[in-house]
């Protein structure tokens, strides 16, 4: 039978991690809070890859607020620039929020961590679309089709059909390439989901409250 522990504080980690030092835990405790460790691996290293993303989102963001200030004081209004870089906000902020529940041990977190790769996608995918339609659908402007037609008389290069059909390949290109990577995050995020619960319910609520007491803001 499992002997209920002394009440712990964050100081009395390292003492658990290091079997040799002066500890109020008992053999049987150090073993158990050792399982948990190695189990607790299996979900931690999702954190790290939360962090990764929510820092490239920021990144991304950051560039595309540049862009979008740029076409503005061009005299041009950029609104997929202003919706692509709010939307990356959302976007890191998620992973943030996401990793800080996942540390925390909070189901949620691989949920909402899934979740944000999958709206990710979803705003790329429109703004492809979109572009695409645009490529297609919006009639070149007088000077540009002007200077297609003198290519075509000369080369024999329909330039109308080339730019048409590079803007189709590169962003079904970006839009499969999202869809590979963010795709695969979303599936991995929410993997974790079912190895947490598994966690939680393989680990001694003394263990578990310990790992959330050691969280930022405990």
């Amino acid at each position: 039978m499992t002997t209920t522990p002394p009440p712990l504080t964050p100081a009395d980690v390292p003492a658990a991690q290091d079997a040799g030092a002066a500890s109020p835990l008992t053999a049987e405790q150090l073993m158990q809070f050792q399982q948990a460790q190695e189990r607790a691996a299996k979900f931690r290293r999702a954190t790290g890859m939360a962090m990764f993303n929510a820092v490239t989102f920021g990144i991304c963001a950051a560039g595309s607020a540049l862009v979008a200030m740029i076409s503005l004081a061009m005299g041009e209004r950029d609104i997929w620039g202003v919706i692509l870089t709010l939307g990356l906000c959302a976007a890191a902020w998620c992973e943030w929020r996401g990793r800080a529940m996942l540390l925390a041990l909070d189901v949620r977190g691989p949920r909402l961590l899934g979740w944000n790769q999958v709206g990710l996608m979803t705003m790329v995918a429109v703004y492809c679309a979109w572009q695409i339609g645009q490529a297609f659908l919006t009639p070149l402007d007088p000077a540009a089709a002007q200077s297609y037609a003198q290519i075509k008389s000369s080369l024999g290069i329909d330039m109308a059909k080339f730019y048409r059909q590079a803007t189709l390949g590169f962003y079904v290109l970006v839009a499969m390439t999202v869809f590979l990577f963010q795709g695969l995050c979303a599936r991995y995020y929410f993997s974790r989901g079912k190895i947490l619960k598994d966690y939680l319910a393989q680990t001694p609520q003394w263990i578990i409250d310990l790992r959330r007491m050691q969280q930022p803001g405990k």
